[in-house]
């Protein structure tokens, strides 16, 4: 079944090689559905749902999100560069996050202000990413790439970073308790103690 058509529900559909670029899709709701391969660079998703999906190896760069909603939706191994991910309905603070990404580019996203509590972002790139003031409480970051990636008041308690590479913490303005970081990557922390590091 191509998507979208003229049906407002979808059920336990895969769907392949779709092309969407520069679509609208409005009020749409995908329970259970595969997405392989396709292609939704700058689509405009609106008043969608997405929930228990999956998206493998898929172009969703520049797509707009606003006012969708997902639930336990999983990102593998896609492209999604320039996404305002604050565009879309959120859940209730005290809800785990309700996508996952996996070896996904994430790159010039923006997070600000999000409620990402237990977010898993594994084996990424997130670069210049902005994540002010967003909550990555116990969030699963390891072997992501955060380069020219913005972290402010962001409170990042029980987070993993292990392996992770290139971040830029300020730990006077996060909250960094108990997360865990590996060596080397992890002496960028002291830069901002003000103390002075001698052999």
């Amino acid at each position: 079944m191509p998507f979208p058509d003229d049906e407002p529900e979808y059920f336990e559909q895969t769907i392949k090689a779709l092309d969407l670029s520069n679509a609208e899709i409005v009020a749409k709701a995908c329970f259970d559905c595969t997405f392989k391969k396709c292609t939704f660079k700058e689509t405009r998703f609106k008043d969608c749902l997405f929930s228990n999906c999956t998206f493998q190896d898929c172009d969703l760069s520049l797509i707009d999100i606003t006012n969708c909603r997902f639930t336990r939706t999983t990102f593998e191994d896609c492209a999604a560069i320039g996404v305002n991910w604050t565009k879309a309905a959120w859940p209730q603070k005290s809800m785990p996050c309700p996508v996952s990404f996996s070896r996904c580019a994430l790159n010039h996203a923006t997070f600000i202000g999000l409620h990402l509590h237990k977010l898993s972002l594994r084996e990424c790139t997130a670069r210049d990413v902005d994540f002010r003031d967003a909550t990555l409480t116990e969030a699963d970051l390891r072997e992501t790439d955060f380069t020219g990636s913005i972290f402010h008041n962001t409170d990042m308690t029980k987070a993993d970073f292990t392996r992770a590479r290139n971040y830029q913490i300020d730990a006077t303005l996060n909250n960094i308790a108990e997360a865990r970081f590996s060596m080397p990557e992890a002496m960028a922390l002291l830069y901002s103690l003000n103390i002075t590091l001698v052999e």
